[in-house]
């Protein structure tokens, strides 16, 4: 989240228009660790309903942050169950109970 501030802060000060810049980690995180995560954050306690793969699915993507640190100095630190709190705990749509985060 203060990532994502501070590139978009950069972002308007350095005037950077034309350029594709990832906002991540370089940490791989699985759609399935994502849900699991939040799920112990708001309280969630459905099953989940799996499918399976279509045509075209991307199976892994993890982005590189060399150019963020690069070309705005921006280097992301929040790991996941961190970020996806305080996105939960400031979010405007109803939950269950936001949980702390491990």
């Amino acid at each position: 989240v203060d990532a994502f501030v501070g590139a978009m802060e950069q972002l308007h000060s350095k005037r950077i228009t034309r350029d594709v810049i990832n906002l991540c980690t370089g940490r791989a995180t699985s759609i399935l660790q994502l849900a699991d995560t939040l799920a112990l954050l708001t309280g969630y306690t459905q099953p989940y309903h799996f499918a399976s793969p279509r045509q075209g699915d991307i199976r892994v993507s993890v982005g590189d942050p060399a150019r963020l640190a690069r070309r705005l100095g921006v280097t992301p630190a929040t790991d996941l169950a961190h970020g996806l709190h305080t996105l939960v705990e400031k979010s405007t749509l109803p939950q269950q109970g936001v949980k702390e985060s491990a």
